[in-house]
């Protein structure tokens, strides 16, 4: 039987009384008696009591473990699908190191082929510390210096050079990180360099780096091969050409490490919690995500012009204060020395856009921060992105029309497309994943809260008067409405509020069948602190909740803008709190004096950037669309 042994960088293969060696030095095979002892102690086989350092004979990197297949690179690995060598290649991938045994690979190299010290290379033991210092040089670009999406698109549409042809008067001058090693021969080597998500094939030959003239000895051949592996940095100087296959390179003549790469990047990274505690290991795996992430620029970006466009002002307001209103969250508090202050982190920025509105803008926005004190899950991060926007003398039917206009504008701008894919659990799949299409090209539905639930559970609620109703009948109508989720299976649990009770039905029973986009409109004025209360319909808000896949994106109203009304419902507030809201904010009566210096008729919109990232990305996890999300078991780093 035939066994493999990998021996960091060589392989021996073992059979019954031979034991063959191959390098990939002329393809040299030395054959072993069976009587041989062999031992795979680092880098050394023993041989009749004999220890030999297998770099001694055998051409072989110390980090490396050859292949003996050949090697076609794989499309994913750049930007079009033509294999792009024009030899027989071998892919090196690296065999594990530590960060210390790196450190003294580099060491000995540096030593052996700058330096000419002469120091064995096989690491039999550390190197000492005088020894082990990496060198991390500056880089200053060159006047050829351009990066690899500049190349690719720049030759994109050129005929010349055609294959196999070099244009040696076009020098250049790129970096990147090195996502591939290939080797073809001793002599002759192709290296993958990647930058800003393009992927550029080079070059290195030995015969070219002899004709460079370059007298420094950290630019020979023989020490690049050996010191280059994949995930470093480098700088490549050389001339654009193509292969005999026509693939775009660059013919080195000069490789510098910028920076060494000193851990193994993992072919596949597929465990989410070491994708979401080593962010910068998932993003050298996974390139979808760096993907994602560019994705989102688009859509804040977009955002950001939808309003700049229509007159908006674009402000900052802060995210420490001493109160967190303008929606119904738990704040973080935290405790200001300098000012001996207790300060929550915001939970909205709407109170303070709309005293902005007071003092003259009358249209505003904010891109931002928000910090809830929450739970995690698929849609909720304590730590999120929102949009408000407020515009005076704007009506509801404005509104709608502003949320349309500004989600299909983000779709077609990231996507280039009205029509998104993302995942569902409907039992519709495809190539094994549960998913559906979301349409944003017509307009979007509308439902009405009340008389949609009426109708899912088959029976009247109490009207919406009753619902914000105080006293007997505020009472009558809230046992009402807790008899009636005990009837359906609805927990009955603190906080025991109308508001409360009513948000649990709608998420229940009302907001899983909104899967393309709908507005959710005429909520209960007992579920809408801040709204106004529509003229037409007494006791119901004249607000919106855009509602996409089952998920809330955007919330929108008319702005209640009466002092004495907006207190009323500040006390509201607090009497649910006192009945165990603890989500209830603490009344502002700093916003209500502003309110008395008179708020135009004004619309407001907010929308949860996150989400409609997730929604355009196709994703089905927030932490999917954050750089840094939070998690659990996250630890200070000491």
């Amino acid at each position: 039987m035939n066994r493999i042994i990998h021996l960091r960088g060589m392989m021996v293969q073992r059979s019954i009384g031979v034991v063959v060696c191959i390098s990939s030095r002329a393809r040299i095979r030395a054959k072993y008696s069976a009587s041989t002892l062999w031992s795979g102690h680092k880098h050394h086989l023993r041989m009749k009591n004999t220890f030999i350092p297998i770099r001694k004979w055998l051409f072989s990197s110390t980090h490396c473990r050859m292949s003996t297949d050949k090697v076609e690179r794989s499309g994913a690995m750049k930007s079009n699908s033509q294999v792009n060598t024009h030899t027989s290649q071998k892919e090196i991938k690296p065999a594990s190191l530590s960060s210390s045994e790196r450190r003294d690979e580099l060491a000995r190299l540096h030593l052996k082929h700058v330096d000419n010290f002469s120091v064995d290379c096989a690491p039999t033991s550390p190197m000492s510390d005088s020894f082990r210092k990496l060198s991390y040089p500056d880089y200053t670009p060159g006047p050829n210096a351009q990066s690899i999406c500049d190349v690719r698109n720049d030759f994109a549409s050129r005929n010349s050079p055609g294959a196999g042809e070099h244009l040696d008067h076009y020098k250049i001058e790129i970096t990147g990180r090195v996502t591939s090693i290939r080797k073809a021969s001793r002599k002759l080597v192709f290296y993958d360099l990647s930058q800003e998500g393009t992927t550029l094939q080079v070059v290195a030959s030995a015969a070219r780096f002899a004709s460079s003239n370059d007298s420094n000895q950290s630019n020979t051949f023989a020490y690049n091969v050996n010191m280059l592996r994949v995930g470093d940095i480098i700088a490549v100087e050389g001339h654009i050409g193509r292969t005999k296959l026509g693939e775009l390179s660059i013919f080195a003549n000069r490789l510098q490490l910028l920076s060494p790469c000193l851990h193994d990047i993992p072919d596949r990274l597929l465990d989410a919690g070491i994708q979401r505690s080593h962010r910068h290991l998932h993003m050298l795996v996974n390139k979808d995500f760096i993907q994602t992430l560019r994705m989102r620029t688009k859509v804040i970006q977009s955002i950001r012009d939808f309003f700049v466009s229509r007159r908006f002002l674009e402000v900052e307001t802060p995210v420490l204060w001493p109160s967190a209103g303008g929606a119904s969250a738990r704040p973080f508090v935290t405790h200001a020395h300098g000012i001996d202050a207790e300060l929550s982190l915001r939970i909205a920025t709407e109170l303070f856009l709309k005293t902005l509105v007071i003092g003259g803008i009358d249209r505003v926005f904010e891109i931002g921060k928000q910090f809830r004190n929450e739970g995690i899950d698929a849609t909720h991060n304590p730590e999120f992105t929102t949009c408000e926007a407020y515009m005076a003398y704007g009506d509801f039917p404005t509104l709608c029309d502003m949320t349309e206009d500004l989600v299909r504008g983000v779709v077609v701008a990231a996507t280039g497309n009205t029509v998104v894919r993302v995942p569902t659990t409907s039992e519709t799949a495809i190539d094994g994943v549960a998913l559906r299409d979301i349409d944003f090209s017509s307009s979007f539905q509308r439902v009405w809260v009340m008389d949609a639930l009426e109708q899912a559970l088959d029976r009247p609620l109490p009207s919406p008067v009753e619902l914000s109703a105080s006293g007997a009948v505020g009472e009558a109508s809230l046992h009402t409405l807790k008899q009636l989720c005990d009837d359906v299976g609805v927990a009955v649990t603190p906080p025991v509020t109308a508001a409360a009770l009513l948000d649990r039905l709608v998420s229940k029973f009302i907001e899983p069948t909104l899967v393309q986009p709908t507005f959710l409109c005429g909520h209960p004025v007992c579920m809408s602190p801040l709204a106004k209360q529509d003229p037409l319909r007494p006791g119901l808000a004249s607000r919106l909740e855009l509602f996409v896949n089952g998920a809330e994106l955007a919330n929108a109203y008319q702005e209640l803008n009466d002092p004495d009304e907006q207190r009323m419902r500040f006390n509201q507030q607090l009497r649910d709190r006192a009945a165990g809201d603890i989500e209830a904010p603490f009344p502002d009566t700093a916003y209500c004096a502003a309110l008395e210096y008179a708020l135009p008729p004004t619309v407001g919109l907010g929308i949860g950037v996150d989400r409609l990232c997730m929604l355009v990305s196709g994703t089905s996890h927030l932490r999917d669309v954050l750089a840094f999300p939070v998690h659990r078991g996250q630890q200070r780093s000491e």
